[in-house]
């Protein structure tokens, strides 16, 4: 940035700092200022949008490569700092615009940070026999001394079924919990 900015103030009043001056500040916030997780939950939570289905799936099957699921989640193993992965298939239904059942695959990149990088495919078949292709990225975080993750996910549908059209050119985002201790999934997800 240029340093003869600093300190001064655009059109809209805004001050222009410097690197320095911006990581002091940053610095000098609390951690009583910053947002709970529970706050920022119920911020997103409030967004607009039309709620277009809510999904209930178990987990059926996951694969590990190299470091077992249960290992890291007991406290034997940490997560390596390349981060590991695991495939997480979950199957299950739901009701909404879009009832029907869902199968399909997480594979999921659990990094050494805590964060999971989530890639999800899968498939929704429709009571009245149409499918749609699914396609989530998106993050989980876990919660501190609970089995539960939770998740805020970017969806892609994608259909030829003209019925169901309408999901190709909509942006959908979405908001869930994993419980590892019961293997259920729980989603919601949202059209803008």
């Amino acid at each position: 940035m240029n340093h003869y900015l600093a300190g001064r103030s655009n059109l809209q009043g805004e001050i222009y700092r410097s690197p320095c001056e911006a990581a002091a500040m940053t610095r000098s916030i609390t951690a009583t200022q910053l947002p709970t997780r529970e706050e920022m939950m119920a911020e997103v939570q409030e967004m607009r949008g039309e709620k277009i289905y809510e999904y209930d799936l178990n987990i059926t099957g996951v694969t590990d490569y190299g470091v077992t699921l249960d290992a890291i989640l007991s406290g034997k193993e940490k997560v390596p700092l390349q981060g590991t992965r695991f495939d997480v298939a979950f199957e299950g239904g739901g009701k909404g615009r879009l009832p029907g059942k869902v199968r399909g695959v997480d594979y999921v990149l659990m990094r050494a940070d805590g964060r999971a990088d989530l890639d999800v495919r899968a498939t929704v078949e429709t009571e009245d026999g149409h499918r749609i292709a699914v396609h989530i990225d998106g993050v989980g975080t876990p919660r501190a001394n609970e089995p539960i993750i939770d998740l805020v996910e970017n969806v892609r549908l994608t259909t030829a079924a003209p019925k169901y059209d309408w999901v190709n050119s909509r942006q959908i985002w979405g908001l869930g919990t994993v419980n590892l201790a019961t293997g259920k999934i729980h989603v919601e997800a949202f059209m803008q």
